[in-house]
C-alpha cells in the first residue's frame, strides 16, 4: 500500500468540518478547512518519496500537522489576528511540526511524548509569531 496523501488531506479537511464552530464566518471557516487540507497535502507530498517512515508514520505526521494547523487557526481568528497573517502563522507552526513530528516518528518516541514535545514547539512558534507581529 502506497501513502495516498491527497484522499488522507481530504479526509482530515471532512473530519475537520466537523469541529468548526458555527460562530466562525464563512470565509473563516473556508480559511481552516483549507489550511487543513493544503498543509496535509503539501507535506504528505513531502513525505512521499521518503522510504524511511512507513504509511502509518507518514499519516502520523500529517495528521498532527492538520490538528495543529486547525487549533492554531481558530486560535488566531478567535484573537482577531488580521487575515493577512494567517498563511505566515500557519506556514511557521506547520514546518515547526514538520521537523519535529518526523524526528519523532523516526526515532519511534511515544505518541505521548511526541505531542508534549510538539505542543510546547508550536506554542512557542506561535508566541513568537503573535509577539512579532506588534
Amino acid at each position: 500500500m502506497s501513502f495516498d496523501y491527497e484522499s488522507f488531506a481530504q479526509d482530515l479537511r471532512v473530519q475537520a468540518s466537523g469541529f468548526v464552530s458555527d460562530d466562525f464566518k464563512e470565509r473563516e471557516k473556508w480559511y481552516i478547512l483549507n489550511s487543513v487540507y493544503n498543509n496535509a497535502y503539501l507535506f504528505g507530498e513531502s513525505l512521499i518519496s521518503e522510504d524511511r517512515y512507513t504509511d502509518e508514520q507518514k499519516m502520523t505526521v500529517c495528521r498532527t500537522i492538520a490538528e495543529w494547523v486547525f487549533l492554531k487557526s481558530t486560535d488566531m481568528i478567535k484573537l482577531g489576528i488580521s487575515e493577512k497573517y494567517w498563511d505566515q502563522i500557519v506556514k511557521q507552526i506547520a514546518q515547526t511540526i514538520f521537523v519535529y513530528a518526523r524526528r519523532c516518528v523516526y526515532e519511534n518516541i511515544d505518541d505521548i511524548e511526541m505531542h508534549k514535545n510538539i505542543k510546547m514547539q508550536v506554542e512557542a512558534v506561535y508566541q513568537d509569531c503573535i509577539k512579532n507581529l506588534v
